[in-house]
């Protein structure tokens, strides 16, 4: 079986404590939390490699010998796949583990960067086929949890935490990035937010495109939503 492959490296943020998941006492990182005897992780891995990915790197801190030791043991190695591994000294949070990756990593090309507690069933192609930076939106009915995006086209113009007067179908941030190197250059070592810092900038300097990725979201990030995936994949309105 020939498949699409890409020449874009995919970061893979999977070093938060999942704070809001301890209550399930999982007892493992967020990213392996168990979706019908597998982890989520496998999932997320198998549908990036569906959609071209070839070249992961993993972005870890919290319980990190656990997914190092679930990828040396059961990352698929077919289609020329292939990993690496990187394990924050700290906390950094998302743009500094970004920072922290692309100093490490010696990243020269433009890279994409997805949340280890997201699946998207589409949308690499299409924000590859964009120009960086970009963010991958979904169109979703109800988006309080997640904020809106707000577009002039594909130009986004900013973020809405809260909106009180949204009616219908809005678009969110989904949690895929298609990102320059360059924009992590100037990094001082420290603990940053990338949708705190480097989207807002980007967005005051007009240079961040939003790409409708047409695509299922889910996550994983809330025991509601983690137990509601479970359900749905469980009964088969879900496949992942």
């Amino acid at each position: 079986m020939s498949r699409a492959q890409s020449s874009a490296e995919l970061f893979v943020l999977a070093g938060g404590f999942g704070t809001r998941l301890q209550s399930l006492d999982l007892d493992v990182p967020k990213a392996l939390a168990p979706v019908l005897g597998k982890p989520f992780l496998a999932y997320l891995i198998d549908n990036y490699i569906d959609q071209g990915i070839t070249d992961f790197k993993f972005l870890l801190h919290h319980q990190a010998h656990l997914v190092e030791q679930y990828l040396d043991e059961h990352f698929p190695s077919e289609f020329g796949c292939g990993y690496q591994t990187i394990v924050e000294p700290i906390p950094l949070g998302t743009g500094g583990a970004i920072a922290h990756a692309v100093k490490a990593f010696s990243t020269t090309d433009d890279f994409l960067v997805v949340n280890a507690d997201t699946w998207l069933s589409a949308g690499v192609s299409k924000i590859l086929a964009a120009t960086s930076p970009a963010l991958g939106l979904v169109e979703m009915n109800e988006p309080d949890r997640y904020g809106v995006v707000e577009l002039d086209g594909n130009l986004v113009m900013s973020f809405q935490e809260k909106p009180e007067t949204r009616t219908g179908p809005s678009f969110i941030n989904a949690g895929l990035y298609y990102l320059n190197p360059e924009l992590f250059r100037d990094w001082d070592g420290k603990n940053f937010s990338i949708e705190q810092r480097i989207l807002p900038n980007l967005v005051a300097k007009k240079q961040l495109v939003g790409i409708n990725l047409d695509s299922r979201f889910l996550d994983i990030g809330v025991p509601e939503d983690y137990f509601k995936l479970v359900e749905s994949v469980y009964e088969g309105k879900i496949e992942l």
